[in-house]
């Protein structure tokens, strides 16, 4: 890589991609534990590190992530969440994440662009700033280019999504875990 200067954004929206993971991961586990009949938590756990104060969310249920990180793609994670809220019967909640689902596949497309491209750099000074996405099999023509702002939009984007999880997530999580 000529630009290692430059890679770091493209290193900063993949790895902005991993809190997205997280929060399906965290969604599924929070559907994943809940008890057939009544629809409340049947692990009585903490869900905090004894050291830390951190959330675990394979504490919440083990076999949560254990299934989740066997899919290789966000599609069936997404497919498997919206079957289990739909099992559940919450039709409200299903909504809610059906606009979020929406979301996330924009912001893949995204972070897949980025994180599967096949980057060049121009050799003149105007474009010092820019990678150029160079599309495969057609290497006789001029690519898209991608600005450090274009870049910081798209981990922008991320974040947010990832914010719009958490929320949703935690919406979940006190409706059916903090019930008494």
């Amino acid at each position: 890589m000529d630009r290692p200067d430059l890679a770091v954004y493209i290193a900063n929206v993949v790895g902005n991609w991993v809190y997205v993971e997280d929060q399906l991961n965290w969604i599924f586990s929070i559907l994943l534990s809940l008890k057939y009949g009544d629809a409340k938590s049947y692990w009585d756990i903490s869900l905090r590190h004894e050291k830390t104060n951190i959330l675990h969310y394979d504490q919440l249920n083990p076999l949560g992530s254990q299934i989740l990180d066997t899919l290789n793609s966000h599609v069936p994670k997404l497919d498997l969440i919206e079957r289990l809220l739909n099992w559940w019967n919450l039709d409200e909640e299903l909504r809610k994440f059906q606009d979020l689902k929406i979301k996330v596949r924009k912001r893949a497309v995204e972070r897949n662009t980025v994180a599967h491209g096949l980057w060049g750099t121009a050799a003149n000074d105007e474009l010092k700033d820019a990678f150029i996405l160079v599309e495969k099999d057609r290497s006789d023509r001029m690519g898209l280019i991608y600005t450090c702002r274009d870049f910081v939009q798209i981990s922008e984007r991320i974040l947010e999504l990832d914010e719009n999880l958490k929320k949703f997530s935690s919406e979940l999580y006190e409706k059916f875990h903090l019930q008494k």
